[in-house]
């Protein structure tokens, strides 16, 4: 391991507030491997530029991923804030993880309406994948795929659209499995997830 890696994960633990730290250093920062909860299926969707993105192109990078709509007037503003909090972390720390977003609204959330949100909130695209598609493909995927909850369809009569879905975020490490989940309402958990996107990225995981 290089010596900026260190010292990006010591600066990162420092940044954590006092009170967080004892989290933070639990059995897993300690070595304690992560576990392999599940590993992701076959999939094929398209990104936010209209190009094919499958289970293959997961292979060989750490992702954060969130699941989430861009017409949601909920829970989604709220984590896509996080996540561009969390975006300039990676940048700043160096830490070699990118960042995946699968739309549960694909038939309004085109590749055009994905650019533009991301553009909004200040995503990276060099670091940051928006997914689409068909919609069963992303029930799929969501569901048996990455265990998360999603259910309900568009319904403008209600507070939510009528679309319900879990807002935990989920770390994929190179190989497509599931190493954690992580509540996006909790800090110390998503600076967890942080150093855990660390250590997989620097293979210690």
């Amino acid at each position: 391991m290089s010596s900026t890696r260190r010292f990006d994960r010591r600066s990162l633990l420092t940044a954590a507030s006092a009170g967080s730290v004892s989290l933070l250093l639990g059995c897993k920062a300690q070595g304690e491997p992560l576990p392999k909860l599940t590993q992701v299926s076959n999939f094929s969707l398209v990104d936010q530029t209209g190009k094919p993105f499958t289970q293959a192109s997961l292979e060989g990078t750490v992702w954060i991923t969130a699941f989430l709509f861009t017409r949601c007037p909920t829970v989604c503003p709220r984590i896509m804030k996080l996540l561009v909090q969390m975006q300039n972390t990676v940048k700043n720390k160096d830490i070699p993880a990118k960042f995946l977003c699968f739309s549960v609204d694909p038939e309004f959330d085109t590749p055009q309406v994905l650019t533009a949100f991301g553009q909004r909130y200040g995503a990276d695209f060099s670091r940051w994948v928006f997914l689409t598609g068909d919609s069963s493909t992303i029930q799929t995927t969501v569901t048996e795929g990455f265990k998360v909850g999603l259910e309900g369809n568009i319904d403008e009569s209600k507070d939510h659209l009528g679309i319900t879905h879990g807002s935990h975020l989920v770390l994929l490490d190179r190989a497509r499995f599931v190493r954690g989940y992580y509540r996006s309402s909790d800090e110390p958990k998503t600076r967890e997830m942080l150093l855990d996107a660390a250590r997989l990225a620097e293979g210690e995981a």
